[in-house]
């Protein structure tokens, strides 16, 4: 059948939402903000304060989650991407990029493959001590 399409619950934030993604097991949401901060939701409990995930110096433009709902992705204005531990938020690894940053993924069967667009270009990062499988050839 359909969707009632009854209002669950209004999440307020103090700027612009710029994204959102739901993690793969449904739990968690986040949210990429204006401001530079990266709000991260939990989904079965809609009126709980977000944990605010701060490290970002410009506006937060996109999330993503990994496969195995452990790894969290925000991409930003300040030329990086940001890796958080899920599922508290811990602040992990910070990627450098050179390209403003108009899409990113991470693959869906392995956790470890994020993938991210810009400058007419894909690019594929292992977020571990582990070399990404080779591009399939043209």
């Amino acid at each position: 059948g359909s969707g009632s399409g009854q209002e669950l619950a209004v999440l307020i934030q103090d700027e612009t939402a710029n994204s959102v993604a739901f993690s793969p097991d449904g739990l968690l949401l986040a949210s990429a903000s204006s401001s530079g901060v990266v709000r991260l939701w939990h989904a079965t409990l809609w009126v709980a304060q977000p944990v605010l995930l701060r490290g970002h110096t410009e506006a937060v433009q996109l999330v993503a989650f990994s496969c195995n709902n452990k790894l969290l992705a925000s991409a930003s204005r300040d030329d990086t991407i940001r890796l958080w531990s899920l599922p508290a938020g811990t602040p992990g690894p910070v990627l450098p990029v050179d390209v403003y940053v108009t899409a990113l993924a991470f693959s869906p069967t392995r956790a470890d493959l994020l993938v991210y667009c810009g400058a007419n270009k894909i690019f594929t990062v292992a977020t571990r001590d582990e070399q990404p499988a080779p591009a399939p050839a043209p």
